[in-house]
């Protein structure tokens, strides 16, 4: 029996990352815990070719928390810097 009040949409909304990236010699990723989720996909799609350098950072609490490390080899040999903690 709850209402819910809803505006219109307000805003420019956010860049894709393709829209983001056009042009971008250099790339820096930040990831924290699950935060990689939404990285990987970034890493794994299309959005980042003619990307130069890509350094990507990301942490989780301890090494067995972190997700996608069986991936972390593919992902280095697109000759990208991958720092991890």
């Amino acid at each position: 029996g709850a209402t819910v009040d809803v505006s219109r949409i307000m805003g420019d909304g956010f860049l894709r990352a393709a829209d983001a990236l056009r042009g971008a010699e250099h790339a820096v990723l930040f990831a924290a815990g699950s935060g990689i989720t939404a990285i990987r996909a970034l890493i794994e799609g299309c959005e980042l070719q003619g990307v130069r350098s890509i350094h990507l950072y990301y942490g989780a609490r301890t090494p067995q928390h972190m997700a996608y490390t069986d991936r972390f080899a593919a992902w280095r040999r697109r000759t990208w810097r991958l720092s991890g903690a």
